[in-house]
């Protein structure tokens, strides 16, 4: 009796099993969570790494793709990034943002200067069609004020 009792007490309780088979799928999503997230992060600690003995310059920062995977794994996983990584990934993120702000600038400076050009050849051409049309008239009355005398 004492080995079946013993076998027993390895056993797990029927009303157990789910909470058990529960634990384990945790456990087995947590261990594949560590592997998804640890390449991602591997590779920014590196990077960030560069940036700093690079003296933080701006051509070491992420952008495009790389920097949308980083900001992705910040929001989810930031905490277990190092403090120079986070820093890095918010500098991309910064530089990203001002440089967009710069460009969108740069677009309103040129549709201005293009609308001011439309606007001065039309004056111009306005100014040239009613300056054109003043001397058609002219003609015109010379013209008809000489039929009167005729």
């Amino acid at each position: 009796m004492t080995g079946k009792k013993s076998l027993q007490l390895l056993m797990p309780n029927p009303e157990n099993i789910h909470w058990i088979r529960q634990r384990n799928w945790q456990i087995l999503q947590s261990a594949g969570n560590l592997t998804r997230h640890s390449e991602p992060k591997r590779i920014i600690e590196s990077c960030a790494k560069q940036w700093l003995t690079k003296g933080r310059r701006n051509e070491y920062l992420l952008r495009g793709e790389s920097l949308i995977i980083a900001e992705k794994f910040y929001k989810s996983s930031g905490d277990c990034l190092s403090f120079d990584a986070r820093k890095y990934i918010i500098s991309s993120i910064e530089h990203r943002d001002k440089t967009e702000s710069l460009d969108k600038d740069k677009q309103h400076r040129h549709i201005y200067a293009t609308v001011i050009a439309i606007i001065t050849i039309l004056s111009t051409f306005s100014l040239s069609t009613s300056f054109l049309n003043t001397i058609m008239e002219a003609k015109i009355s010379k013209i008809s004020g000489s039929l009167y005398f005729v």
